[in-house]
């Protein structure tokens, strides 16, 4: 596997898991609050540039590529990530706020 596809599919996981369960949270299927899953989404963001920083430093060193340049890319992907997670709250945030309670009242 290419190092760049490697750093996608593990800098997309965090924008899937905000998908998945802040949907289950809106269904209210999960016991969580929206904010929290966007917190662990975004510390997992955050980890995973951690650990791609690393890999890739090794795979250059391996190769000999000491430019740096690589470093951008990975912190412009990870800045996207971001980005696009906090999109996805505020869009889940303002569906939860809107939403009319559907409760029969007794």
């Amino acid at each position: 596997m290419k190092t760049i596809e490697f750093a996608l599919i593990f800098l997309i996981v965090p924008v899937l898991f905000q998908v998945v369960v802040g949907a289950l949270v809106l269904m209210k299927k999960v016991k969580l609050s929206l904010l929290v899953v966007s917190l662990i989404s975004m510390l997992s963001t955050l980890l995973m540039l951690f650990f791609l920083f690393h890999y890739i430093d090794y795979r250059a060193r391996q190769v000999g590529n000491h430019d740096g340049l690589w470093v951008v890319g990975l912190f412009v992907l990870t800045g996207s990530g971001v980005v696009l997670s906090l999109f996805i709250f505020l869009i889940q945030w303002l569906v939860q706020k809107c939403r009319k309670p559907t409760e029969a009242k007794e």
